[in-house]
């Protein structure tokens, strides 16, 4: 429109010869600019990139020939108003002014949108602190390829010098085209746990990616509030459940909804490795320690025992306000007694108030989930 609109003025003003701009040096930025945008867009794809570098040329180019245009339908403008009301100069000062004001006030309603979108919390730094801390750093996080975008965007999600992330843990990270040829399990057996899905990623609409999605345990979706982000959405899933599912309700605020327990054969002597996995019923009215003890069969006689947070240090309790996000232990461990007798024996975990020491009860009136654990004869 600008261009148009001043070619008009151009043609007004040679034939009013007043004062107006050279034609054949607007011509050559127009052409320049024009060539510019048809020769970097023949292999560049101007509309996905975040390479400003590519295109910034062209935009300054394309800023020179709009002030230039601009400066003409202006001038033209005052001309016109000269002419008709040569008794009032005034209106002819006041154009470029008005003109000025106009173009100062356009950019400041495009400045309050850009200030707005980049104070919004974007999904990506939130993820960043979210893993940091509740992630276990273990086996590699697949995320998928499906176009190039997603490779383009997220290839150096993790990668400190290019991402500018700093947390703690480091996460190794691979992109994986299709999930129809390998299953879950088969990805996990060679060190894939988890997969991590954005929004904008076209293969949720793959009915294969939507059954594998489906087998896998939701993790953690950011944000978990139905807020407004400068991101997409992030869903993060492990590949496997835990090795053993329980349903366990403490206090009718958290869940023990599974736990892993190594090795399988345990014998005295040996290290027992315990990670549990947690949901919330309700936020937690208070931050709880957790408390493992390894009991005889029948009898409420600690033989071993282990205290500490049910997830990570730095994640008390209180913190547990998403109901839909799996808080992942960390694993922990405690060696049996080496007199201990084959046999039956039971494995109880519990949570209580740091502060209180007062127990969480469980729906049977019971303060503790049992595992039922049986003991080998030593090797």
């Amino acid at each position: 429109v600008t261009l148009i609109l001043a070619a008009l003025a151009c043609v007004y003003s040679r034939r009013q010869q007043a004062k107006t701009i050279d034609v054949v040096s607007v011509g050559l930025l127009l052409l320049f600019s024009v060539g510019g945008v048809l020769v970097v867009s023949g292999f560049f794809y101007l509309q996905d990139t975040s390479e400003i570098r590519h295109v910034l040329p062209i935009s300054i180019a394309l800023i020179i020939v709009w002030g230039t245009s601009a400066n003409q339908i202006i001038e033209s403008v005052i001309y016109w108003l000269r002419q008709r009301m040569p008794d009032r100069p005034l209106m002819s000062r006041l154009v470029p002014i008005g003109a000025v004001g106009i173009v100062l006030a356009s950019l400041m309603v495009g400045a309050v949108e850009v200030i707005r979108h980049y104070h919004l919390p974007h999904t990506i730094p939130w993820l960043w602190r979210w893993a940091n801390i509740n992630l276990p750093n273990e086996g590699t996080l697949m995320m998928s390829d499906d176009h190039l975008k997603t490779r383009e965007s997220w290839g150096n999600l993790w990668n400190r010098p290019y991402s500018g992330y700093d947390g703690q843990q480091y996460f190794n990270w691979v992109f994986i085209n299709d999930v129809d040829d390998e299953s879950a399990e088969d990805l996990f057996e060679k060190g894939i746990t988890y997969l991590l899905m954005t929004s904008d990623d076209h293969s949720y609409q793959k009915p294969a990616m939507q059954r594998f999605i489906s087998g896998l345990m939701p993790v953690k979706t950011i944000p978990d509030t139905p807020i407004e982000t400068a991101g997409p959405q992030l869903s993060i899933y492990r590949l496997m459940p835990p090795q053993h599912a329980v349903d366990v309700v403490f206090g009718d605020q958290i869940e023990l909804l599974g736990y892993d327990l190594a090795p399988d054969n345990l014998s005295a002597g040996e290290m027992v490795l315990f990670r549990p996995y947690w949901r919330t019923q309700q936020p937690p009215m208070a931050n709880y320690s957790m408390f493992i003890h390894l009991y005889p069969a029948d009898v409420d006689e600690v033989l071993a025992q282990y205290d500490g947070a049910p997830s990570h240090a730095d994640r008390l309790t209180l913190t547990w306000q998403d109901d839909n996000e799996t808080y992942i232990g960390e694993p922990v461990s405690f060696p049996l007694p080496d007199d201990l007798a084959p046999g039956d024996y039971r494995l109880v975990v519990g949570l209580y108030n740091f502060e209180t020491g007062e127990r969480l009860p469980v729906s049977d009136g019971q303060t503790y989930a049992v595992i039922p654990l049986t003991l080998v004869s030593a090797p």
